[in-house]
């Protein structure tokens, strides 16, 4: 069956968490379904990325978002209350690319990654559609603002609340919806919630696997540091090592 796989990222190279949900999740479903993938990015493409990704994808399209229609459709994401992350991830340029790909392939199935792509295809009624929500986004942005600058807490204050209506609003226009964690699950504001599929990440145990030699470390903590919540874990980690009397040497 044919499949549109729309993402925020191009999903290469593998150092973001989402990035690498959303390659595992397209290779796998490369097995069995046809892929057409949509990748908007506001980053260079790494040299390596189109020739990976045509190994599962038969169609590529790669959106880059200018910094002009990045900043116009913020200022349109205020007045028409969604998320600042979709507006910012929103381009009608992009639409039509969407728009038109569906016309001419005619999916049997639309797959979304992240709640930031959900306004290319909220409108579509007759494809079945996924989303995978990957984490609870409005939690993460509830929990930083206490963090941010005061000058800047009103405005993170205001995206919480839009993400939080936003999540909820979304679940109902697809017909299918995955999350990483019960926990994630559990934040997002609907009623219906439950009917949200736990898909967690999983470990590659053909690469990682255990060590017959002498350890360096203890604990190797490896993630996106440019990721609140992956500093936030960190800095638990790190305070619940040194509580239970650790040396730093052993958690560094």
């Amino acid at each position: 069956m044919d499949i549109l796989f729309l993402v925020s990222r191009v999903p290469y190279p593998l150092e973001k968490g989402d990035k690498l949900r959303a390659f595992h999740h397209l290779r796998l479903l490369s097995e069995r379904h046809a892929i057409t993938l949509i990748a908007l990015t506001d980053q260079p493409v790494h040299p390596d990325a189109r020739a990976v990704l045509q190994r599962y994808c038969s169609k590529i399209h790669i959106i880059h978002l200018s910094w002009g229609s990045r900043l116009l459709n913020l200022a349109a994401a205020f007045f028409k209350g969604i998320p600042f992350s979709s507006g910012y991830f929103y381009s009608k340029a992009a639409q039509r690319i969407v728009d038109r790909t569906i016309e001419e392939l005619r999916p049997a199935h639309i797959y979304c990654q992240l709640t930031r792509v959900c306004e290319y295809v909220v409108h579509i009624k007759d494809v079945p559609k996924t989303l995978d929500y990957q984490d609870a986004f409005a939690k993460g942005i509830e929990r930083r603002v206490e963090r941010e600058p005061f000058y800047l807490r009103w405005l993170y204050r205001m995206e919480y609340r839009r993400l939080r209506r936003y999540e909820a609003r979304v679940l109902d226009r697809f017909d299918n919806s995955v999350i990483i964690s019960g926990q994630d699950r559990e934040c997002i504001d609907h009623p219906d919630r439950q009917r949200i599929l736990v898909i967690p990440n999983g470990v590659d145990f053909d690469y990682f696997r255990s060590q017959q030699a002498a350890k360096d470390y203890d604990l190797v903590f490896t993630g996106n540091m440019a990721y609140p919540p992956n500093v936030g874990s960190v800095l638990f980690l790190s305070e619940r090592c040194a509580s239970a009397g650790l040396e730093e040497d052993a958690w560094r």
